[in-house]
């Protein structure tokens, strides 16, 4: 997997963090109109999705784009910077 990809893929699992910790679904969707987000639709990684009234190409994540980018972490790193990221978000009002 490539860089471009895994940033997309990291991209979505912000955005997919950030709607859980706001309790906002809506915001759990990246929208782009990039070919890299429709190639990794095409192989399962993001699942387009269709938004109404103004017809609009959404993408979230799935569950194989999870592990793969989940796979792609340093964990040692990557534990000890959600951590300070989840105290700081659970310390704000």
């Amino acid at each position: 997997m490539t860089k471009l990809e895994l940033a997309m893929l990291e991209r979505a699992y912000s955005a997919e963090i950030e709607s859980a910790l706001s309790r906002n679904p809506i915001s759990s969707v990246i929208q782009t109109k990039s070919k890299v987000a429709a190639k990794l639709a095409d192989e399962g990684f993001l699942v387009r999705v269709e938004r109404t009234p103004i017809t609009t190409s959404v993408y979230r994540l799935s569950v194989a784009g999870r592990m793969a980018y989940c796979r792609s972490c340093d964990a040692s790193s990557n534990i000890m910077q959600w951590g300070i990221e989840l105290k700081i978000l659970s310390s704000k009002p």
